[in-house]
């Protein structure tokens, strides 16, 4: 790959210039104290959870050699796990036979969410979904991007992010696959006889700490790995051209579901 090109850092803007300048623009850029306010950076931490939400079903991944385990021939291996039964792998670090937490918040009850109340940027966006994020130190995410503009904050730990541009080749799967969205490299170890276009990919990177928010563009390409034990939120909204497109691919959804 080419040599790392940093993501620019910002104080809160307000919401016009934010679109104006980053989410028109699709550019990413980290925002340093847009949730000092959050309860949840006080309150939230491994026992918080488990003493509170100790039966509560999360959507839950296995980890398998420190990655989420998502791969061509399985998809995503999801289960729905109490807390109580994960949590501990988390906190040994058990990144061999573990789990990693990736839900939606609506599993939580309706007061959980006054620990982070989503920002003005989003907070009346289009098709609006908050994500809670718990892992392990070592556990990574595949390269992979999204439809929705995603303010991604830590709030426990440190990740490391690497980004690249929706027009960048980094070897998407086919959209016929089950992971269209999911990139076929494995970031942290390119081989590049076999991706030899990644040699020329430009790389962005970010090591998000407690209390940063990373804003991460529509379509931009993702890959995360957890450098602490870690909780992030993740709030996903629609903008622009692709809500048409978000709206047609949550039509679908609910077909499947029918």
């Amino acid at each position: 790959m080419k040599p790392a090109k940093e993501i620019p850092r910002i104080s809160p803007l307000d919401k016009a210039t934010f679109y104006r300048d980053f989410v028109s623009k699709n550019k990413p850029v980290i925002i340093e104290g847009l949730v000092n306010d959050w309860p949840a950076m006080k309150k939230w931490n491994m026992n918080f959870f488990a003493e509170n939400f100790s039966k509560v079903e999360p959507v839950t991944i296995a980890v398998k050699n420190g990655k989420c385990d998502v791969t061509i021939e399985n998809g995503v291996q999801i289960s729905y796990t109490a807390i109580e039964k994960t949590i501990n792998k988390i906190v040994e670090g058990n990144v061999q036979n573990g789990f990693a937490i990736a839900t939606t918040d609506d599993v939580f009850p309706p007061d959980f969410k006054n620990d982070y109340p989503p920002p003005a940027y989003c907070a009346d966006g289009w098709y609006l979904r908050t994500r809670i994020f718990m892992g392990a130190a070592g556990t990574t995410t595949w390269l992979h991007q999204d439809l929705f503009e995603n303010l991604y904050t830590m709030v426990k730990g440190e990740k490391h992010i690497i980004l690249f541009s929706p027009s960048d080749s980094v070897y998407p799967q086919s959209r016929f696959s089950k992971l269209p969205n999911h990139a076929q490299p494995d970031v942290g170890n390119i081989d590049y006889e076999k991706f030899p276009r990644m040699k020329n990919a430009q790389p962005y990177v970010v090591d998000l700490k407690v209390g940063e928010t990373l804003f991460l563009p529509s379509l931009w390409w993702h890959y995360l790995q957890n450098k602490e034990e870690s909780i992030a939120v993740s709030f996903w909204w629609t903008y622009g051209l692709l809500l048409p497109v978000v709206w047609a691919a949550a039509q679908y959804k609910k077909l499947r579901e029918i």
